[in-house]
């Protein structure tokens, strides 16, 4: 039996979206990113389909993903399976980013009307009110690496 990377899982879901968003194939996106295919394909081939020979990326998957959603409450740890749930809370935590480094809050008035769906449990709202992010920030609770800057 062999020994499994933790990091490896991370890395394929990486490869995939690089190749969703860059629309490269598989093994071009691998490359990039330095992983083989073959960990790719173990790890999200759900996520890919083969189209002329070559593995492509689906315009979406059902991948299970364990993320970081701010809610009103403060940060929550989620599982969504859907790649498009995903990316709308990584846009949210990237919108809080910006809020918190520059002050702007044009991107987070977007997810006003938005909910996330989670695996387990009620869609869940995301934290758009400054007043709000800032009452979490200055508690402390916004310390970990999906706000900080380096």
């Amino acid at each position: 039996m062999t020994r499994r990377d933790p990091g490896e899982r991370e890395r394929a879901l990486h490869v995939l979206a690089v190749a969703r968003y860059s629309g490269i194939s598989l093994s071009e996106a691998a490359a990039r990113v330095g992983v083989s295919p073959r960990v790719v394909l173990r790890y999200a081939g759900a996520g890919f389909e083969q189209r002329g020979g070559q593995w492509r990326a689906r315009p979406r998957d059902s991948i299970s993903r364990r993320i970081t959603l701010l809610t009103p409450e403060g940060p929550r740890a989620v599982a969504t399976r859907d790649s498009r749930h995903a990316s709308l809370i990584a846009l949210h935590n990237n919108a809080v980013r910006r809020y918190i480094e520059t002050g702007d809050t044009s991107l987070l008035e977007a997810f006003e009307r938005y909910r996330a769906n989670v695996q387990r449990g009620p869609p869940l709202e995301f934290a758009t009110d400054p007043r709000v992010i800032d009452r979490l920030a200055e508690g402390g609770e916004l310390a970990y690496d999906v706000y900080l800057r380096f």
